[in-house]
């Protein structure tokens, strides 16, 4: 909801984003709202009829009727202003300036990976690293854990552009073999870092 106007006596008076019905119609929502001890007081109409959808608590009908009034004259403000607004809150605030990349390796070699990911960063890049654990041994995570850790990656790869395989001694195990693989038919770009 977008904020309208505030009144004196606390009404605030908001708009909603242009809603589409099943048909097609599209609609605003203008809610005239009052707090209250125990609540409310609500008045909410639907544009572009400036049908009241609902009324609760102790308006009173002159106060609807200027409410009324308001939303009739103003049905062209309400929905260029829904317009405007969703315009501003879709654009992204930065597009695509920084390559995204997801680390993928045995994370027992954590000192390699702390130096690629600041290297990486400081060349101007997003990176996404594993879940690194100080309190608690690999071999003590149980199944299923570890299969929401896998699929945790696994969606960092999603997100990312590329992925970027820290690979100490030519070790690669099972489960960043399964990472790249998942990579390569999602057709992200593989890179390895040779330690």
């Amino acid at each position: 909801m977008h904020e309208y106007v505030k009144y004196a006596d606390g009404t605030l008076a908001v708009f909603s984003d242009i809603i589409k019905k099943d048909d097609g119609e599209e609609y605003i929502i203008v809610s005239f709202e009052r707090p209250k001890e125990y609540g409310f007081d609500t008045v909410i109409f639907e544009l572009p009829s400036c049908n009241i959808i609902k009324r609760q608590g102790h308006y009173t009908d002159d106060e609807i009727a200027i409410f009324k009034t308001i939303v009739e004259r103003g049905v062209g403000y309400f929905f260029n202003r829904a317009r405007k607004e969703k315009i501003q809150n879709d654009k992204p605030l930065i597009t695509d300036k920084y390559k995204i990349i997801t680390l993928c390796g045995s994370i027992k070699f954590k000192d390699e990976f702390m130096k690629v990911q600041e290297k990486l960063t400081l060349d101007g890049n997003i990176v996404l690293t594993p879940n690194f654990f100080n309190n608690i041994k690999k071999e003590n995570i149980d199944e299923k854990t570890k299969k929401m850790l896998d699929e945790m990656h696994k969606q960092k790869i999603d997100m990312s552009d590329e992925i970027y395989v820290i690979n100490v001694g030519g070790y690669i195990g099972e489960s960043t073999k399964s990472e790249i693989e998942y990579a390569k038919r999602k057709g992200k770009k593989i890179s390895f870092w040779e330690a």
